[in-house]
């Protein structure tokens, strides 16, 4: 059975982050009109509820976490920041360039394949595994709390 506790303290962090930032701030974050916004983060509102996208957003712009640590809280378990924001951007950066690398080798791929006006089924292959790296790569390149997992 679902503890709505849970919710309730969820939505009452969301409501104080709101607060604190302001609805206004939040809009064009979360997409809508500051008076949607605020309806959204209104735990009490029965008309407009807050999405998890919406929450997501809205911790991440905010920098502002504690309706996940109310969550986390509520299922017992201890939320705790990974590592250090600095050594985290550093992550970021060198992941992308993981990824930016990997367009440049799968472009040059397809330069070599197309030259000859025609892609035999050997790099077909080879640009088929090529773009399944890249897809791996961004995949990965998923960020959460600062963190690339």
């Amino acid at each position: 059975m679902f503890n709505c506790d849970i919710a309730k303290q969820v939505l009452n962090a969301a409501h104080d982050m709101g607060i604190e930032i302001g609805a206004k701030q939040l809009a064009p974050v979360m997409g809508c009109s500051s008076q949607i916004a605020s309806n959204k983060l209104n735990p009490n509102n029965e008309t407009h509820k807050l999405s998890v996208a919406d929450l997501v957003s809205c911790m991440a712009y905010a920098d502002d976490f504690r309706p996940l640590a109310e969550m986390a809280r509520g299922f017992g378990f201890e939320l705790k920041r990974a590592g250090d924001r600095a050594e985290c951007r550093q992550s970021v950066y060198e992941a992308v360039m993981k990824v930016d690398e990997a367009k440049g080798s799968l472009s040059a791929l397809l330069a070599e394949a197309m030259a000859d006006g025609q892609i035999t089924p050997r790099e077909e292959r080879e640009l088929a595994q090529a773009v399944t790296g890249l897809q791996e790569l961004v995949g990965r390149l998923v960020v959460r709390s600062g963190k690339i997992s």
